[in-house]
Parts: C-alpha cells; sequence; structure tokens
C-alpha cells in the first residue's frame, strides 16, 4: 500500500511539473559586488587581466526547446 501512494505521488509530482514555459531571466547586480573578468595571453608568455564592473544583461530559457533564442 505504501509503494502505491508513493508511486501516486510521485506521478502527481512530475506530473504538476510537467508543463514548463519559456522564462525570462534578467541578471540582477544590484548590491551583488558582481563583476566580469576576462584575461589575455600576451606573447604567450603572461597574461593581462581586464575587468567590467557595470554590466547588465537578460535572456529567454525555454526549457522544452533550449535552441530557442
Amino acid at each position: 500500500m505504501k509503494k502505491q501512494l508513493a508511486g501516486i505521488l510521485a506521478a502527481a509530482v512530475l506530473g504538476a511539473t510537467a508543463h514548463v514555459e519559456a522564462a525570462d531571466y534578467t541578471i540582477d547586480t544590484a548590491g551583488a559586488h558582481a563583476f566580469v573578468q576576462f584575461r589575455v595571453k600576451h606573447l604567450g608568455y603572461s597574461w593581462l587581466y581586464g575587468r567590467f564592473n557595470k554590466f547588465d544583461g537578460s535572456f529567454t530559457f525555454d526549457e522544452k526547446d533550449p535552441t530557442k533564442n
């Protein structure tokens, strides 16, 4: 009986999460010591580092079709 109940519960949870739509996300940098850092090789000997302190961005993600923009 417990296994049946667990199976029904699992099916209900999975069924409830099956309907997923694309979600829009915005990168939140307010109050978050965030930055973008990069490095470039210089003459094959050393690295030069750079950093962007201010940036913003957003993206959309579709779980059913991740190739969509």
